[in-house]
Parts: structure tokens; sequence; C-alpha cells
């Protein structure tokens, strides 16, 4: 039965059909509720993964933050100093 709808909604939308006068029309199969859920669904997924890989890689991430934050102390330090000591 769901598989004869799904063959005819499938049909309609390709123009197969006989008794299909337009051939612009579709017919839409999931609803907008559905969409904005399986969106949500996506999202939380996609939070939980980052969640778990910075977990998994903390340590790493902790180490080239801090190799960032020494690279603007001294990039910092050496902007401060005169220009005939930069020579």
């Amino acid at each position: 039965m769901l598989k004869d709808i799904v063959k005819n909604i499938f049909l309609f939308n390709t123009g197969a059909l006989p008794d299909c006068e337009v051939k612009n029309k579709r017919i839409q199969i999931f609803s907008e509720a559905m969409l904005d859920r399986g969106a949500s669904a996506v999202k939380i997924q996609k939070v939980w993964r980052g969640y778990q890989l910075r977990k998994k890689h903390e340590k790493y991430l902790r180490s080239i933050l801090k190799m960032q934050r020494a690279a603007i102390r001294i990039q910092r330090w050496v902007r401060r100093l005169p220009l005939d000591r930069k020579k």
C-alpha cells in the first residue's frame, strides 16, 4: 500500500503518469514540521560531535592555545622595542 503511494508520487513528480497535466507541480512528501525536526536533530548531532572531539583532544588544543599566546607575547614585545634595537 505505502509502496504504491510512494511509487505514484515518484511517477507524478517525474511527469511519467499519463494524467499528469501540469509538469511543474510536485507533491511534497515531507511536512515543514518534519523538516524542522530533522534540522534540529542534525544540529544536536553536530554540537555533540564537537563536544566529543574537544574532550578527546583537550591536551592538544591547550598546547596549541599556549603556543599562540606565547607567539603573541613575543610579537608584542618585539614591536614595542625601539627601532634602533630591532636592527
